[in-house]
């Protein structure tokens, strides 16, 4: 009886020493304020057309997606440990002088922690007016913060 009820006393603490698994994504869950700075230069025959400065603050929701995945304002980004990267993906606009940019972040890549989170995205591209066409190159930055 004494080994059956000490089997028993062992199963049970080996049972309730197990640990849970424990989301990191969880921490990043819920409305963050964010601040969008940078610039994007339209070149025309190599000289500088056209500079429009990025500016945008709010706030935006994120929330988990599959397996490592974070939502961030409806976009997908995949966090692996602190770093944090999305798929490109196209632009488009009309600066204030009419002409229409087409553009791709060509790379995309961020870092995370518990109270701030990193975006940054160059930026490449064309403009057209008309006829007339050439490049577009930018840098862009998103911090977001509790």
């Amino acid at each position: 009886m004494k080994k059956t009820l000490l089997s028993l006393i062992i199963i049970v603490l080996i049972a309730s020493c197990s640990k849970k698994e424990v989301d990191i994504r969880d921490q990043y869950v819920g409305t963050w304020k964010f601040k969008t700075t940078g610039a994007i230069i339209t070149y025309n025959n190599g000289q500088i057309a056209e500079s429009l400065l990025v500016s945008d603050e709010g706030t935006l929701t994120i929330s988990k997606s599959g397996e490592n995945g974070l939502l961030i304002d409806g976009k997908e980004f995949t966090l692996e440990g602190d770093q944090l990267t999305s798929d490109p993906e196209e632009i488009a606009f009309s600066t204030p002088q009419q002409a229409y940019v087409v553009a791709k972040a060509k790379t995309t890549s961020g870092s995370v922690s518990p109270n701030k989170i990193l975006h940054k995205s160059s930026v490449e591209g064309t403009w057209t007016y008309g006829s007339l066409r050439g490049p577009v190159q930018g840098e862009v930055l998103v911090t977001m913060s509790k």
